[in-house]
C-alpha cells in the first residue's frame, strides 16, 4: 500500500504564532511554551493503527524536501499546505516538484490567497510544456499534460 511522509514543524502556523500565549491560543503548550501538536499527531497515527504507513518528518519544509531527496524518495502525490506568502509557496513548490515520480501530481489549497496564486502561476511558467495547472475554487493541481482531460 501507499506510504505517507508528513513534513511539518508541528509548531503551528502564522495563526498560532502571532496569538498571545494563554487563553486565546488554540495550540496546547507545555510549561515551557512548546506546542503539543507533534505529540497529538503521533497519538492520532498510533490510535488509527497506521504507524507502518505514516512517517513523520519533523523538519522545516525545505529541509524535509532535502531529506526526502537524499533518500531517493519519489512521490506519486504531493500535497502542499505550508505558508501562504509568495516566498514560502514558491520554495515549497520548486523543492517538492523535484520529488514527483513520473506521472505524479502536486496539489494544494488556498489558491485564493495572493501569495499562493502568484507563486503557483510563476512556477507554472517553468513547466508549462509538460504540466498543466487546474484550479477549482481555492484548490490547485499541477499534473502532467497527458493526464489532463479536456
Amino acid at each position: 500500500g501507499a506510504h505517507v511522509y508528513c513534513v511539518d514543524t508541528w509548531i503551528g502556523g502564522d495563526g498560532h504564532i502571532f496569538l498571545d500565549i494563554g487563553e486565546g491560543q488554540p495550540v496546547q503548550r507545555d510549561e515551557h511554551g512548546w506546542p503539543g501538536i507533534y505529540y497529538q499527531f503521533l497519538h492520532n497515527v498510533k490510535v488509527t493503527g497506521l504507524c507502518e504507513r505514516i512517517t513523520p518528518v519533523p523538519f522545516m519544509s525545505l529541509h524535509g524536501a532535502w531529506l526526502l531527496a537524499a533518500h531517493g524518495i519519489k512521490a506519486d502525490l504531493i500535497y502542499i499546505d505550508g505558508g501562504h506568502n509568495y516566498l514560502d509557496v514558491i520554495v515549497d513548490v520548486q523543492a517538492y516538484f523535484t520529488l514527483l515520480a513520473p506521472g505524479g501530481i502536486m496539489f494544494g489549497d488556498d489558491y485564493n490567497q495572493n501569495g499562493v496564486a502568484q507563486a503557483v502561476n510563476d512556477f507554472m511558467q517553468k513547466c508549462s510544456d509538460t504540466h498543466a495547472l487546474v484550479v477549482k475554487d481555492e484548490k490547485w493541481v499541477i499534473r502532467p499534460k497527458a493526464e489532463v482531460s479536456t
